[in-house]
């Protein structure tokens, strides 16, 4: 059992080194594409963690906390690159800066907590781990390593049918003239930095009114926080540029 824990252990590493040889790198056209200004800067770093390209998201974003270095989004989006590429203290001074610039920033505080909270659990599952290994409870171990694998799982389908939920909720409400609960929607959104769900949102209320100016006025009058308002209004500006 412990030899075959230690074949898995090393093919895990041989993985991760194969992965890191083989980055690849934003050209310099692409960084000045996404560096023109402070949005496309947010924009491109959310769109880069969505997919999981996380070494384009630290290069983007490496570069872009230099030009705009006190854009809380920013910060706490390069803070969030780097827990998924194994920096986590690096990743949680940059939230902690992310903070420091906007206090509320809702993104920033729930990815500490969750940080935090994976630290806490971590710490306890290694010591639990090493009393394992020590009683030879190897079985224990898969157990729950398995519990984790489902309870991820679990999640991703949760939040597969929370996107579908909003986005009838969104058609709906839209239809119906609630624009408050329709902005309440793309604001959660843009805090979760889907980009996807805000396109195909924004793209239905434009089919609705074929007019940019009227959308734009009903995110202009309802959204809350000005940076949401901020990276909505470019959505929408880049959708239109596609459109024509």
């Amino acid at each position: 059992m412990v030899n075959r824990l230690i074949y898995f252990v090393g093919l895990f590493v041989l993985l991760c080194l194969s992965s890191i040889a083989h980055a690849e790198v934003l050209s310099e056209g692409d960084l000045e594409k996404y560096l023109k200004n402070e949005n496309r800067a947010v924009v491109g770093g959310g769109k880069f963690i969505d997919y999981g390209e996380y070494d384009h998201a630290n290069q983007l974003l490496s570069r872009a906390i230099i030009l705009f270095p006190e854009n809380s989004m920013l910060a706490a989006l390069y803070g969030k690159s780097l827990y998924f590429t194994g920096n986590k203290d690096l990743s949680e001074t940059y939230l902690m800066d992310a903070l420091s610039f906007n206090p509320e920033n809702r993104m920033a505080q729930s990815f500490i907590e969750h940080i935090r909270r994976v630290r806490t659990l971590t710490e306890s599952e290694e010591a639990q781990e090493w009393d394992s290994i020590m009683k030879d409870k190897i079985g224990d171990l898969i157990v729950f390593v398995l519990s984790i694998w489902l309870g991820t799982s679990f999640n991703s389908i949760w939040r597969y049918f929370l996107r579908k939920w909003r986005w009838h909720q969104a058609k709906r409400s839209y239809v119906q003239q609630d624009y408050d609960d329709v902005v309440r929607i793309l604001e959660s959104h843009v805090i979760e930095m889907e980009q996807e769900s805000i396109n195909k949102c924004l793209q239905f209320m434009l089919s609705k009114n074929h007019d940019v100016d009227t959308v734009g006025k009903v995110l202009t009058e309802f959204v809350v926080r000005e940076e949401d308002l901020k990276v909505l209004l470019r959505s929408l500006e880049l959708l239109e540029t596609k459109q024509t």
